[in-house]
């Protein structure tokens, strides 16, 4: 299935960024789900409801293994609750048999976004790292993401 800047098959999933939407992609090569960029889309659940769905099909594939990488500049309210309904759903898939790595990415100045990461490592049963990354290579990480 394709839209402007969503596109997705039964294990492919890329979500292209926009100014309000971060990048989704799943590499089926290593079995990496990325989230990159910023997330303060208007209609949240629209936005995340194919991922949803995606993570969901995943599921029913049995995955051996899910790594999954977060690297947010920002993301609003509404958007956190969808991260953490993201999360449930992989968790879901890690109580299945599912060998599940969550690395939390931050800005080293954003303690914002690093307690937000510990904050959710305490609301989920998943191994979640927080990894600091220097300025220019937290914007080279983000920036290249915005070029699909």
């Amino acid at each position: 299935m394709k839209t402007d800047n969503f596109e997705h098959n039964e294990l492919e999933l890329n979500i292209n960024p926009t100014e309000q939407t971060p990048l989704i992609r799943y590499s089926v090569e290593n079995s990496t789900l990325e989230i990159i960029g910023r997330s303060i889309p208007e209609d949240v659940i629209g936005f995340y409801r194919p991922v949803m769905g995606w993570l969901k099909n995943l599921a029913s594939t049995n995955p051996s293994r899910l790594d999954v990488e977060f690297l947010l500049e920002y993301f609003n309210t509404n958007s956190s609750r969808a991260l953490l309904d993201i999360l449930k759903t992989i968790e879901r898939l890690k109580d299945s048999g599912t060998m599940v790595h969550i690395t939390w990415y931050h800005e080293e100045i954003d303690d914002d976004m690093r307690e937000f990461g510990n904050d959710l490592s305490e609301l989920i049963n998943l191994p979640l790292k927080i990894l600091a990354l220097n300025e220019a290579s937290f914007d080279e990480r983000t920036d290249s993401s915005k070029h699909f």
